[in-house]
């Protein structure tokens, strides 16, 4: 069975979603706050999980 083509591109799986703005900014007040460098092209999975890492730095 044949399937139609359309245009609509597929979204990427939930681990591979580029960062959101809100994740974003979180994670640069943080490393701003600790003087750790941001790195770029983070998923939105690896930006909370540096989120959470970042925040356990901070309650140390």
């Amino acid at each position: 069975m044949a399937h139609a083509h359309t245009d609509t591109p597929i979204p990427p799986r939930g681990d591979q979603q580029p960062v959101s703005e809100h994740t974003e900014a979180q994670l640069q007040r943080l490393s701003d706050r600790l003087g750790v460098p941001l790195h770029g092209d983070l998923t939105e999975r690896e930006a909370r999980r540096r989120i959470i890492m970042l925040r356990e730095a901070e309650n140390r």
